[in-house]
C-alpha cells in the first residue's frame, strides 16, 4: 500500500486553481498575485502562459473593476442600462436545452461556470465590492465569486492593473503633508476653524484620491485619515509644553546675551 494520501486523478487537459480571496477585507478590493489562482490558471490555459500580474510586496494586487453593483446582466436583457458595462449570464438550463442559440456567445471566449444566486436574497458565495451602486457604506453581498474572478481575469487579459506608489515613499510622504497642514491649521486659537480645516483635509484626500483612480493609482487612505486624527489630538496635547519650552529656551537665551 502506498503511504500517500488518495488523489483524484486529473484528464491531462485538467488544471486547479485557487478561489480563495485574500483574507481581512472587508470589501472584496485585492486579489492574489500567484500563478495558481482561478483567474491565473484561466489566463495560462487561454493564452498558454503566465499572467502578467504586478509585484507586490503584499502578495496582492486591487482588482480594476470593469463592471458595476452584481457585475451580471441577463445574455437577452438588452434594454439594460447596464448592459454592454457588465458581464453576460446565461441560465445553465437553457444553455443545456438550446445550445445552439448561444453558439456565437460562446465561441472563443472564456466561459465562467458558477453559482450566481437565484434572487437577491441568494447571498451563498457572495460578497461586497467597492463598485456597489446601491451602498457606499455598510455594503450588502451583491456580487458572487464567479463575477470577481472574471474581473480580476479582464485586468489580466487587458493587462489593465492599478499601480501602488512605493508603500514606504507614500506614508512618508503623506503624513509629512498632513503634518505640515495641521501645523499650520493648529496655529489659529479658535477650534471651530481646526475642525473644518481636518474636515477640508479629509474631504480633499479622499476626491484625490478618487481622482488618481481615474489614472489607475491605487492609495489607501482610510489609515491616512485616522493618523491624521491622532496627530491632530497629538499636536494640541504637546503644544502648551512645547510653547513654554520655546519661552524658557528664550528667556534663557535672553539673560545670557545679557
Amino acid at each position: 500500500k502506498s503511504s500517500e494520501p488518495n488523489r483524484i486523478k486529473l484528464p491531462k487537459n485538467v488544471v486547479l486553481g485557487n478561489v480563495e480571496f485574500p483574507a481581512e477585507q472587508f470589501s472584496m478590493r485585492h486579489y492574489y498575485t500567484d500563478n495558481q489562482t482561478f483567474a491565473s490558471q484561466l489566463f495560462a490555459k487561454s493564452r498558454k502562459k503566465n499572467p502578467p500580474l504586478p509585484s507586490s510586496e503584499s502578495g496582492t494586487f486591487p482588482i480594476l473593476y470593469t463592471t458595476i453593483h452584481n457585475g451580471v446582466v441577463d445574455y437577452d436583457e438588452k434594454m439594460n442600462p447596464d448592459y454592454d458595462v457588465n458581464f453576460k449570464s446565461i441560465d445553465a438550463a437553457t444553455l443545456i436545452e438550446n445550445p445552439s442559440l448561444f453558439s456565437s456567445a460562446i465561441k472563443n471566449n472564456i466561459i465562467i461556470v458558477g453559482h450566481l444566486g437565484r434572487n437577491k436574497f441568494d447571498v451563498e458565495d457572495c460578497f461586497p465590492v467597492p463598485t456597489d451602486t446601491n451602498d457606499v457604506v455598510n455594503r450588502l453581498p451583491v456580487m458572487h465569486g464567479p463575477v470577481i474572478h472574471a474581473n480580476a481575469l479582464s485586468n489580466m487579459l487587458d493587462n489593465q492593473f492599478f499601480s501602488s506608489p512605493n508603500s514606504l515613499i507614500s506614508v512618508l510622504l503623506t503624513n509629512f503633508i498632513m503634518f505640515v497642514l495641521i501645523f499650520l491649521i493648529i496655529q489659529h486659537p479658535m477650534k471651530i476653524y481646526l475642525i473644518a480645516g481636518l474636515v477640508l483635509i479629509s474631504l480633499f484626500w479622499i476626491w484625490f484620491s478618487l481622482y488618481l483612480m481615474e489614472y489607475k493609482m491605487y492609495i489607501q487612505v482610510g489609515s491616512t485619515l485616522v493618523g491624521l486624527l491622532i496627530l491632530e489630538e497629538f499636536i494640541e496635547v504637546f503644544d502648551p509644553f512645547v510653547v513654554r519650552i520655546y519661552n524658557k529656551v528664550k528667556k534663557t537665551y535672553l539673560n545670557f546675551k545679557k
